[in-house]
């Protein structure tokens, strides 16, 4: 009896570890990876944020984003299991900025999801635009459209540090 139940655990394993299936054939024990690659364009609620004063972070205020990376103008914060932090962040119409840094409200699409008035603009992503002073964050966020369609083309993986 205990030979019967070595001889099936034996079998497990040899199936489990990918060797041979019982006719002969190798199996791939490594299961399949879906495709999670992002697409490289999509809606986006565009939000701003600045350095110093009221209405700003701990981090924000020394000019310090989530990745290390000094911020400056020209750089912005995204969700980084979606664009990849070192990204080019196009804005059609109004610029092109890297994405350095992140934060709870982007990564939650809050701002799409209270803002937004179709199921697509509620799904959207997040991109917060840095400003130097809050006077020209808020200057933008007059201006600027809520939602834009974005492109981005993936930066490198590594965290980026100075820029």
């Amino acid at each position: 009896m205990n030979h019967i139940r070595y001889t099936s655990l034996f079998l497990a394993l040899i199936l489990f570890f990918g060797l041979t299936d019982p006719f002969g054939q190798t199996i791939d024990a490594t299961p399949a990876t879906p495709d999670l690659t992002p697409a490289h364009n999509a809606l986006a609620r565009l939000t701003v944020y600045w350095s110093g004063g009221r209405g700003t972070d701990y981090w924000s205020s020394r000019k310090m984003s989530s990745t290390g990376a000094t911020l400056k103008p020209g750089v912005c914060a995204v969700d980084p299991k979606l664009i990849q932090y070192g990204s080019k962040v196009t804005v059609p119409g109004i610029g092109t900025f890297t994405a350095v840094d992140t934060g709870t409200d982007v990564r939650n699409r809050t701002a799409a999801r209270l803002s937004g008035k179709t199921p697509e603009e509620q799904g959207a992503l997040v991109i917060d635009i840095f400003f130097e002073t809050k006077e020209a964050a808020l200057a933008f966020a007059k201006t600027a459209p809520h939602f834009a369609r974005i492109e981005w083309t993936n930066g490198n993986s590594a965290t980026p540090r100075a820029l």
